[in-house]
């Protein structure tokens, strides 16, 4: 079988079976490896641990702020 009746036979199959031979195909020029899967994972956890952080951080600054804000309309005696 040439290449070109290989790749015929595999366009005619379903589309879960086009898609599987694609991943056994990509896995074989790109085999997964366990470390730099372990690194990518941690990096997207401390990231994850970022954004929470900044999403606390915010909501502590904006709950200040409204409370600061409110005592100083109160002091000044201002109207909204």
């Amino acid at each position: 079988m040439n290449i070109q009746e290989l790749v015929s036979e595999a366009e005619s199959l379903p589309v879960e079976e086009r898609a599987r031979v694609v991943d056994v195909l990509l896995r074989s020029l790109n085999s997964p490896e366990a470390d730099i899967d372990k690194q990518w994972v941690d990096v997207a956890r401390s990231r994850l641990d970022d954004i929470r952080g900044v999403k606390w951080l915010r909501f502590q600054v904006s709950k200040y702020s409204l409370t600061l804000g409110q005592g100083l309309r109160d002091e000044c005696s201002l109207s909204p």
